[in-house]
C-alpha cells in the first residue's frame, strides 16, 4: 500500500509536470478539444470539484495512444512488434532477489511464442475491470498483466 508520502508525491508530480506533458503530447500531434475562445477545453468528470480534464471528442485514451504510436513508430531506434500479445515475465533468481529478463510473447498472425531479453521491461498493462460481471472498462482490462507480475512475487498493491 502506498504510504501518505507517496501519495502526496504522485500528486505533486501530476500537478506540477502534468501541464508539460500535456503540451509534450500535443507537440507530437495528440489534439484536444478547444473552447470557443481558442483556448484548451478544460472539463470536470466523475467527483472532481475542479475542471480539469482535457478531452478529444470523448475518445481522450485513443487520441492520446494513437499520438504517442505515430511518434514511436517514427523512432529509428524503437521497434514495435505488432500482433504480440504479452504471455508471461522472464525472471531468474538468485538467493531471493527475483530479477525479470525479458518476456514471452504470443504471436497472434502465426501462435508461435517469441521470447524477448532485455535489461529493462515495462509492464503497462491496463486494468482489470472485466473481471467483474459489470463494467464501463475496455474488452482487453482482463487483469492478465497483474497476473503476469504477480507470478514471479511482484508487488502488488491499491487494487480497488
Amino acid at each position: 500500500m502506498l504510504e501518505t508520502g507517496a501519495i502526496l508525491r504522485i500528486r505533486y508530480v501530476v500537478c506540477t509536470e502534468g501541464p508539460d506533458r500535456v503540451r509534450e503530447l500535443i507537440a507530437i500531434g495528440a489534439s484536444f478539444d478547444h473552447g470557443e475562445d481558442g483556448n484548451l477545453h478544460l472539463v470536470r468528470e466523475g467527483g472532481h470539484s475542479h475542471r480539469r480534464i482535457f478531452h478529444a471528442a470523448d475518445m481522450t485514451e485513443k487520441e492520446i495512444e494513437s499520438a504517442l504510436l505515430k511518434s514511436v513508430v517514427n523512432k529509428t531506434n524503437i521497434f514495435v512488434f505488432e500482433h504480440h500479445f504479452a504471455i508471461d515475465i522472464l525472471t531468474c533468481q538468485d538467493g531471493s532477489d527475483i530479477t525479470c529478463v525479458g518476456i514471452d510473447t504470443l504471436n497472434t498472425e502465426t501462435l508461435e511464442v517469441v521470447r524477448f531479453l532485455s535489461k529493462v521491461t515495462w509492464l503497462a498493462s491496463g486494468g482489470a475491470g472485466h473481471i467483474y460481471p459489470k463494467t464501463t472498462n475496455s474488452l482487453v482490462a482482463t487483469g492478465d498483466g497483474i497476473a503476469m507480475a504477480h507470478r514471479p512475487q511482484a508487488v502488488i498493491s491499491n487494487m480497488e
